[in-house]
């Protein structure tokens, strides 16, 4: 059957938990912790929050009271469960082993419907598997973290600095999600054009596409990525060499289809026989750090012997994922050598600035 009758609470119906169920899903952006307060910062928010055993700290910890949404995962139609724990509940964790794991504590709901025969949610602990490298286990089935516990080689206690807070936290259609994390890790299912509030770093996000992800809003200019600077003066360049600290790079989450000003200022270019018949000219290069071309800039030393700022820019769209850039500078043709002219009062810098998007997201 297709067409699903009753339409929910219509009068004189049966309704089943799944079209309830349904009923909360068509109404939530995302799931997760469901704040007691509208107000204050999402890491003051006490709803389900993990931490070491109040009574003094051993090998559990407690999760405080709060009610969260959980989205089923087991059936197409399984909907929306809300569950409330109504007070502090004290979970068990393992012994720790000789090498180190990561725990993850997980609200869970269990639906004989769809597995099982157990028909009850439940907060508890996945086990980690001890390693020299640990890695935190995966979430089961219809299940919301609530936070990851770092259990340390021959650990006796658990204390909040072994805790993560993993916490997502709900909204309906057409709110801003707060979260405490980056976005890409503490939001649950997105969809396009809904919004997030990144406390760690004061940031608006806007989730784009399935490729792209959560990134800043779309269409506005980004500012500043990454810089580099120097206030030391580096001398005696012929051959062309990387000048030190003058790189920037762009992130591997960093998305394609967005315009990047690339830019090396330089405050006071001179060579050693400028004023001279013989001086040589000096190019000032942007490179990727594999050694391809994005900018030049050729300086030729004045018959004075004259100093001058010199600077290199482009406008590029790079493609998505991480690209390192940096500024090398060579002389080409006569003899001496090159001076950056560094110094405290006028550093050289090395700038990657967005300046918008070129397309739509990928």
């Amino acid at each position: 059957m297709t067409v699903q009758n009753p339409a929910i609470f219509l009068q004189t119906g049966s309704h089943p938990a799944e079209d309830v169920r349904q009923g909360f899903r068509s109404l939530m952006a995302y799931t997760g912790v469901v704040a007691s307060t509208s107000s204050g910062a999402a890491s003051t928010i006490t709803d389900l929050k993990v931490s070491q055993r109040g009574a003094g700290a051993n090998m559990s910890v407690d999760v405080a009271n709060g009610r969260c949404a959980i989205l089923g995962t087991e059936g197409t139609y399984q909907g929306v469960y809300l569950c409330d724990n109504r007070g502090t509940t004290n979970l068990t964790i393992g012994a720790a082993a000789a090498s180190a794991r990561i725990d993850r504590i997980v609200a869970r709901v269990q639906d004989s419907s769809y597995s099982g025969a157990t028909n009850a949610w439940a907060l508890s602990v996945v086990a980690g598997t001890p390693s020299a490298v640990p890695v935190a286990p995966t979430a089961p089935s219809n299940s919301i973290t609530l936070a990851l516990v770092a259990v340390s080689a021959g650990a006796t206690s658990i204390v909040n600095a072994n805790i993560t807070d993993s916490r997502p936290y709900a909204a309906t259609l057409g709110a801003t999600q707060r979260t405490n994390a980056a976005p890409s890790s503490a939001i649950g299912a997105s969809l396009s054009g809904h919004s997030a509030y990144n406390e760690a770093d004061y940031g608006t996000y806007e989730y784009t596409t399935a490729t792209s992800g959560w990134q800043k809003p779309w269409r506005m200019p980004w500012g500043l990525i990454a810089y580099g600077s120097t206030t030391t003066n580096q001398t005696g360049i012929s051959t062309e060499t990387d000048l030190t600290s003058l790189t920037a790079a762009l992130p591997s989450t960093w998305p394609a289809n967005r315009y990047i000003r690339v830019r090396v200022s330089l405050p006071a270019l001179s060579g050693t026989s400028a004023g001279t018949s013989a001086a040589g000219a000096y190019i000032l290069y942007i490179k990727t750090s594999g050694g391809t071309q994005v900018a030049s800039s050729t300086w030729i030393p004045g018959q004075n012997g004259d100093t001058a700022p010199c600077f290199a820019e482009a406008i590029i769209t790079p493609s998505s994922g991480a690209t390192t850039y940096k500024a090398t500078l060579l002389r080409f043709g006569g003899s001496g050598t090159g001076s950056t002219g560094a110094a405290t009062t006028s550093p050289a810098t090395f700038i990657l600035e967005d300046l918008g998007p070129s397309s739509n997201p990928a």
